[in-house]
């Protein structure tokens, strides 16, 4: 925070600095020494899958772990539907 307010004064410039400005900086200089399930477990899933794909969520899985999400019924189904579009 020293060099931050020596930096200001150099230039002339005086800005508000906040502890939260303070928190914020050191947060950002430290992040890298936390695991990074410590990082993640702070963001909801929907938070952490925020700019991802389909395709590169469901590259991560196997087809066996997608699908044992769905009920033989509901693949089924699904197929049937494929099966009944046009194909391109």
């Amino acid at each position: 925070m020293g060099k931050l307010f020596e930096s200001d004064l150099m230039e002339g410039i005086v800005m508000s600095y906040t502890v939260d400005d303070g928190v914020r900086e050191y947060t950002k200089a430290h992040l890298r020494y936390l695991a990074p399930e410590d990082v993640l477990s702070r963001f909801s899933p929907d938070q952490r899958l925020q700019g991802l794909s389909p395709d590169e969520v469901l590259q991560r899985f196997s087809l066996d772990e997608v699908l044992q999400h769905w009920s033989p019924d509901e693949i089924e189904a699904y197929l049937t539907q494929l099966k009944s579009q046009p194909s391109h």
